[in-house]
């Protein structure tokens, strides 16, 4: 017997509001998110504790440039499996310049993203990717990246 799908919890007009102004302001003090929501701060504490509860807010984190880190060269890779499939964590501990990826159901099985010193070491991870198994790896160097939040810059 299989088990049934967890329905998606249900999110009202300010549950969403909540979650866009986080996504813009992820270290906003939850009275600044009650002025800007018009709620009470007690509102917002309540709703992020559901969200989190209900899995909708897995959690708030920092973005680095990685610029300021001196890997100013970013790169998607698309990598197609060999006979056996790629453990990402083990690839993600082994070249430090993966950032974070994707697993994928289509043309490529695994979608990765770095953030290199430089192109010797872009290509030392293509490399490495193949020597681990890879049948095809893609790599496309990034030019700018796009946000949907209007609090970030796209240049």
């Amino acid at each position: 017997m299989s088990a049934l799908p967890v329905p998606a919890p249900r999110l009202d007009e300010l549950d969403v509001a909540l979650l866009h102004a986080l996504r813009a302001d992820g270290r906003a003090p939850a009275g600044t998110l009650a002025e800007r929501l018009c709620v009470t701060e007690a509102a917002v504490n309540a709703r992020l504790r559901r969200l989190a509860a209900d899995g909708v807010l897995t959690g708030v984190r920092a973005e680095v440039d990685p610029v300021a880190l001196g890997r100013p060269l970013l790169a998607v890779v698309r990598v197609r499996y060999g006979p056996q499939p790629l453990d990402f964590t083990r690839l993600a501990a082994h070249f430090p310049a993966v950032q974070s990826g994707f697993a994928l159901a289509g043309e490529a099985d695994l979608e990765l993203h770095l953030a290199c010193i430089d192109g010797r070491e872009l290509r030392a991870v293509v490399h490495g990717l193949r020597r681990a198994g890879a049948a095809h790896v893609h790599a496309e160097l990034v030019l700018r990246r796009l946000t949907t939040t209007a609090a970030a810059t796209t240049d």
